[in-house]
């Protein structure tokens, strides 16, 4: 009678302790769930940051730093921000940033009681895109007063970085794949000084007054023309003037010119999107003449989308 009441105790402790046991354990499981999607959604956000930030200063390094600052910010992330990798792929369209936590190994309470102290959770990876849509357009409600040649080149990609130098209209040549020139829609510019004087204002109160050209008519245009003395050095000096006060990257469109265009027969075969990214004014001397070299740097396509990838 005595030993069964006692069997009866000990049974009772029994289960009472597995009850615990196993309530334990559902709540470390619950721990271990949670945290699993705490550190999913912040490998997410952290994608997303890096990707959004590379996609304004086009630095790996720099869009890592930004990512793992915003990542530190909470509990959780400073905890990870260490183990956390970035894998880059900005060598072809789409690029994309992976985020990559490995074996995240997280420590049990009750679990500790059937020897099990940790538990390793596998891979935890998000993906962001960098999605550049596609640069070329037939129509612009928003179009710069530039152009430049599109003939026999194939470097007009989504995404490449692209340098041109400024053409005054004597230069123009359609074999010229480093220059861009200022255009007059319909060849109205006030004659004289006064003409580029006009054409740079275009560029006034740092943005573009944008401009409208007829794409089904461009007889009537004309690349811009300067009557200065010495326009090599005195024009690029007056759009540069204008153009540094720009904020950069600044967006915009610009005229593409086919083969065969000449400074007063514009053949228009598209519109290009581009990002301005730089601006620089470089006096030198070219053939025994000083000049001023305005270098404008870019990146083709307008922008960018991102896009998460599970």
């Amino acid at each position: 009678m005595k030993k069964a009441f006692v069997d009866t105790i000990l049974l009772g402790f029994v289960l009472i302790a597995s009850v615990i046991t196993l309530i334990g354990t559902v709540a470390d499981e619950m721990i271990i769930h949670n945290k699993i999607n705490d550190i999913k959604n912040l490998t997410i956000n952290t994608a997303l940051a890096a990707a959004k930030h590379y996609d304004i200063v086009e630095d790996t390094d720099a869009a890592e730093a930004v990512a793992k600052n915003i990542l530190s910010q909470s509990k959780v992330g400073n905890e990870i921000v260490d183990d956390v990798t970035f894998t880059w792929q900005i060598a072809t369209q789409p690029y994309h940033v992976d985020v990559t936590l490995d074996n995240y190994v997280q420590d049990t309470f009750w679990y500790r009681f059937l020897n099990k102290e940790t538990f390793s959770i596998p891979e935890i990876q998000s993906r962001a895109e960098i999605v550049v849509p596609d640069p070329f357009k037939d129509t612009s409600d928003s179009l710069a007063p530039l152009a430049i040649n599109q003939c026999n080149r194939t470097d007009l990609i989504s995404g490449n970085k692209i340098d041109f130098t400024f053409t005054i209209s004597d230069d123009y040549t359609d074999t010229d794949m480093g220059g861009f020139y200022g255009i007059d829609p319909a060849c109205s510019f006030p004659a004289g000084n006064s003409n580029f004087a006009h054409f740079k204002n275009l560029f006034g109160n740092s943005e573009i007054d944008f401009v409208d050209f007829d794409m089904e008519n461009t007889s009537g245009s004309c690349l811009v023309q300067t009557s200065f003395q010495n326009p090599r050095t005195v024009d690029p000096m007056q759009l540069y003037n204008n153009l540094k006060k720009f904020t950069l990257p600044y967006e915009m469109d610009v005229l593409l010119f086919d083969c065969d265009t000449t400074a007063d027969t514009l053949i228009v075969s598209g519109i290009l999107n581009i990002k301005l990214s730089n601006v620089d004014l470089t006096p030198t001397t070219v053939d025994g003449e000083n000049v001023n070299l305005l270098t404008i740097e870019a990146t083709v396509g307008g922008t960018s989308e991102i896009i998460l990838k599970h």
